[in-house]
């Protein structure tokens, strides 16, 4: 990037030579080579800043808006150069502050404008004595071109707006009767009065009501309905931005309010009904009432359609839910008649079918009586009746059935339920008590003998031995002690069972130990004496029954956590063997 600066400040400085010793035919051209120098660097950059800077200090500035007064009519280019030169012209002054702060602001800025104000009319001028289609048109491109450019100028420098406006060519470009180049110099007024709203009070009384009446006589004897609407916008601008200006325009013209009726229906009514409304009003506190009522009239209609809507959207609603009942309400009631008459015709053709059978049974008897003999007929008719009453007994007799079976199902489904229930309930009592005699998590088993600590060291040594000691890095020996308080872990929750078992086997192993001795020590029967039974037997039901409850008591105590036992033991009473005897 630095060769690339260096080699487009070369070709600056051969440019800037170039243009000193050029005729003035031939300088636009020059200018337009260095417009060229100046696209090909980044808009933004350090580069760029740095190219404007040259400019300024080469003078080309004062070159370039020198030049923009001339007549592009005979240069080379002709009025495209020109457009083009407006153009570069802004870009170059957006951004630069040169040293000399009051040369450029105080009289390059407002020349330049002045001088691309004047370069416009020329351009209108040009467009309007041009009567080649082609051409009109591209002239009409560059004087929008141009005042693009002047847009862009005090875009970048807001006191530009005041030399804007106060310029006669402004004057002049609007005083002329073309409608497009009107309209857009119409466009640049608001764009200006937009971009510097103070700029409007700052302006002479004679600037002021010459462009005031410039507007209001295209509104009111102009013919183009976009002049018009352009210029209705602009005079409701100026008012928005210093209201007293409405005093102004109903007392300078006092009949311009009638006249407005013309442009009624041509396609802007919203401004047209804003600027009427101004006209009304008279003053600006009427007017910011009118636009207060106005804003309280549209929240008001708003919301009030926004309720209405809300109310039918409802009612739409409530009618669909309705209407959707009312069919289902049909749909069923026309299943249950349809159902209705399907059981009214089975029960018809049931009926029809039974009595069918009826007529074919009294019709087989019939037969069957005629085929008997006179003396049989009377054991016929008995049997017959005989019959008719054993079904009828059966019919009964199967009807009770029923009936108690159906009793007796509720009282069996009860008692398979509760037999169900007392099941379940015992299975919970045992496995309550199961765990309540486990030995607890919490108590320590007893430790291991000393020949199991010796037997248990070798195993370990030989261990050792067979599996020497492998270099591990921190993480590993992490790891490998925690798999092995995790085995050590699960080794003391899951040995419960175990644990169980040995204190069943001590027990057993005690009880034995004290029979044996016992038996041992016993005496031989001829030599037993009533004093020894007491030995084998307790004789005092209550030292039994009071040794079996502390029995119990010290087992209950054992299965209990330690925190249960602190005020137990405070509070127990010692053992006193004299209280048992």
């Amino acid at each position: 990037m630095p060769d690339e600066t260096t080699e487009i400040d070369r070709a600056l400085l051969r440019l800037v030579a170039e243009i000193a010793e050029a005729t003035d035919r031939v300088v636009p051209t020059l200018l337009l080579q260095v417009r060229d120098l100046f696209n090909q660097i980044p808009a933004g950059t350090k580069e760029q800043a740095h190219f404007k800077k040259e400019v300024w200090n080469y003078e080309l500035i004062q070159v370039l808006v020198l030049v923009l007064k001339q007549n592009f009519e005979y240069s080379d280019g002709k009025w495209k150069s020109a457009a083009e030169l407006a153009t570069f012209a802004s870009n170059l002054f957006i951004g630069l502050d040169p040293p000399e702060s009051h040369e450029y602001y105080g009289i390059i800025l407002p020349t330049a404008s002045e001088n691309m104000l004047m370069l416009s009319r020329k351009l209108q001028v040009a467009y309007m004595e041009q009567r080649d289609a082609s051409m009109k048109s591209d002239l009409l491109g560059h004087y929008r071109t141009t005042l693009e450019a002047v847009n862009t100028l005090f875009s970048g420098h807001v006191f530009i707006t005041n030399h804007v406006l106060r310029s006669q060519w402004l004057l002049q470009m609007l005083i002329s009767d073309d409608v497009d180049t009107c309209h857009a110099v119409l466009n640049l007024t608001q764009y200006a009065i937009r971009v510097n709203p103070k700029v409007v009070s700052s302006l002479d009384e004679k600037v002021l009501h010459a462009l005031l009446d410039e507007m209001i006589f295209k509104i009111v004897s102009g013919d183009d309905k976009y002049v018009a609407s352009a210029a209705i916008s602009t005079l409701i601008l100026i008012c928005q931005v210093q209201p007293y200006f409405i005093q102004i325009i109903c007392g300078r013209y006092r009949g311009l309010r009638p006249l407005m009726s013309r442009w009624s229906g041509q396609g802007f009514g919203k401004d047209l009904k804003e600027f009427v409304g101004l006209l009304d009003a008279g003053n600006a506190r009427r007017v910011e009432t009118e636009k207060f009522h106005r804003a309280a009239t549209l929240i008001q209609s708003t919301f009030k359609s926004w309720r209405t809507r809300k109310a039918l959207q409802k009612a739409n609603t409530g009618i669909a839910k309705l209407q959707k009942s009312f069919r289902v309400k049909q749909k069923v009631q026309k299943k249950i008649a349809d159902e209705q008459k399907q059981q009214s015709a089975l029960q018809h053709q049931l009926l029809v079918s039974r009595k069918k059978a009826m007529r074919a049974t009294r019709e087989k008897n019939m037969q069957i009586l005629n085929m008997l003999p006179a003396a049989a007929i009377p054991k016929h008719l008995e049997n017959v009746q005989l019959q008719a009453a054993i079904t009828v007994q059966a019919a009964w007799r199967g009807y009770v059935q029923r009936k108690v079976f159906g009793n007796l199902r509720t009282e069996v489904s009860r008692t398979k339920a509760a037999t169900t229930i007392q099941r379940a309930a015992r299975k919970f009592l045992a496995r309550r008590a199961k765990l309540r005699n486990d030995p607890p998590a919490w108590q320590r088993a007893e430790g291991l003998t000393d020949e199991c600590r010796v037997a248990l060291q070798k195993v370990i040594l030989d261990r050792r031995e067979g599996n020497p000691y492998k270099e591990r890095t921190r993480a590993e020996q992490e790891d490998l002690h925690n798999r092995c308080q995790d085995m050590l872990k699960r080794h003391v929750f899951t040995n419960r069972v175990d644990r169980r078992k040995k204190l069943h086997r001590d027990a057993l192993l005690a009880e034995l130990e004290t029979d044996s001795d016992l038996l041992l020590n016993a005496p031989k029967l001829s030599e037993l004496h009533e004093e020894d039974i007491d030995k084998f037997v307790s004789w005092s039901v209550p030292v039994a029954t009071k040794a079996q409850g502390n029995h119990t008591n010290e087992l209950r105590r054992l299965n209990q956590p330690w925190w249960r036992k602190l005020d137990d033991e405070s509070h127990q009473m010692p053992y006193n063997d004299d209280i048992l005897l």
